[in-house]
């Protein structure tokens, strides 16, 4: 009997020293998966929006060669690889960070022990890719978040091209990844609201935010977001898309949209903030920027109105062509805004934006092209399309141009072409 009570008690001790086991390891692997989580850190806040594996852009590819990159955090630490074909090229532990203007200066100590110096540089506002840049090993690549590095299409889906816009909303001064700026002052009293165009069309990606009164009145136009070339577009999950050109044509300056269309309602994702909800302005393959105006779906040979007006050289100046409009305008502008200066830039370094307003007659609004070669070569920033002027047709047909000092417009031409 006392034989059996032992047996008993042994195997009760088995198990609660098994059970012990049991408890220890479970606890360990919480504790291990606890650890996995990165604490809150200025290196956790840059480097959190990059810990999504990216596919190198083609722009910056070697010999057709995807490579990807990913940080993420493992065992109390932030860890960077590069990988192609499933290799590993580069791996390590980042072990120091400092930020210097818009870039973010990493340490980084490989799995062989030595150390490497890499710079992040995030490319566009909605933190959809980023540059990698390294002197020893050299290394200058560009990453897109959510890639998968197959091939991208040429232009953009039917069902997103056109003109996008919201509502008037209030205005937000937002910082890198669509955070709200804390300072008050960072909003202009005088214009506290906008409204954004967005322009997918197949030759160029733009924007556009108007700033309006408290009343919601429009109280100035806002520059572009940066004319780009090379549109390409890939499908992913969900409604989603990613959305690629490159600035000012060059393939090493991609600028990337992520955006979720749902029915027909389109989203942009965390780019310049939080942008409202859009829906579609036109369908059209030109951009349209006016407030007033529903539609502005006219085709190369629509006519600019229905009055009749007949000018000297047999043009009927309200019943011109989207291309006279725009001959018309550039006439104008050699004879002012470039006087002197004719041959430093074409009429194909500008670009000609038509729209009807609520009178029914003709806005051209005029921006620098910083797309072109021209323009690149005289020192244009990509990032803006400023404005040149802007003209008028009237009811009348006479060609009017707006002074930029009263914001009053005046007759320039009465006949086309001159």
């Amino acid at each position: 009997m006392k034989t059996k009570v032992k047996l008993v008690g042994l195997a009760l001790l088995a198990m609660m020293v098994v059970s012990g086991c049991h408890a220890k390891q479970n606890a360990s692997q919480s504790e291990t998966k606890l650890a996995d989580q990165p604490q809150p850190s200025k290196l956790t806040t840059a480097l959190k929006p990059a810990s999504q594996k990216a596919a190198e852009d083609s722009g910056t590819q070697s010999n057709q060669q995807v490579t990807y990159s990913r940080f993420y955090y493992h065992q109390n630490h932030w860890r960077w690889a590069l990988t192609a074909k499933g290799k590993t090229i580069v791996k390590g532990i980042v072990t120091k960070s400092q930020k210097k203007d818009s870039d973010q200066k990493l340490t980084i100590k490989r799995n062989n022990g030595q150390k490497m110096a890499l710079t992040l540089s995030w490319l566009d506002g909605g933190l959809h890719s980023y540059s990698l840049k390294s002197s020893t090993p050299k290394l200058s690549r560009n990453f897109i978040i959510g890639d998968d590095g197959t091939a991208w299409t040429k232009g953009v889906p039917s069902e997103l091209k056109g003109t996008w816009e919201t509502g008037i909303y209030d205005a937000k001064r937002l910082n890198l990844g669509g955070k709200l700026d804390s300072s008050s002052s960072s909003v202009d009293k005088q214009t506290p609201k906008e409204k954004t165009y967005f322009y997918i069309l197949d030759t160029t990606l733009d924007g556009l935010n108007n700033s309006y009164d408290q009343q919601g009145n429009k109280a100035g136009d806002g520059a572009g977001w940066g004319v780009n070339s090379n549109v390409s577009y890939k499908k992913l999950t969900g409604g989603d898309y990613l959305l690629k050109s490159y600035w000012a044509g060059r393939k090493v300056a991609p600028d990337v949209y992520r955006v979720n269309l749902t029915g027909n309602r389109l989203k942009l994702i965390d780019t310049l903030g939080d942008i409202p909800v859009m829906t579609r302005k036109s369908t059209k393959d030109t951009p349209v920027v006016d407030d007033e105006s529903s539609s502005s779906d006219t085709d190369s040979d629509s006519t600019s109105s229905a009055t009749t007006a007949t000018s000297s050289s047999g043009a009927d100046t309200n019943n011109l062509t989207t291309a006279q409009v725009n001959d018309w305008v550039w006439t104008n502008m050699l004879k002012d805004d470039l006087k002197g200066n004719p041959d430093k830039f074409a009429q194909s370094d500008y670009l000609f934006m038509q729209n009807m307003n609520k009178k029914g007659t003709l806005d051209i609004d005029v921006r620098e092209n910083h797309s072109t070669r021209r323009m690149q070569e005289a020192g244009a920033s990509p990032d803006i399309d400023p404005r040149v002027a802007s003209y008028e047709i009237n009811a009348k047909g006479e060609l009017m141009k707006q002074d930029i000092v009263t914001g009053k417009y005046k007759v320039v031409s009465t006949q086309y072409g001159e």
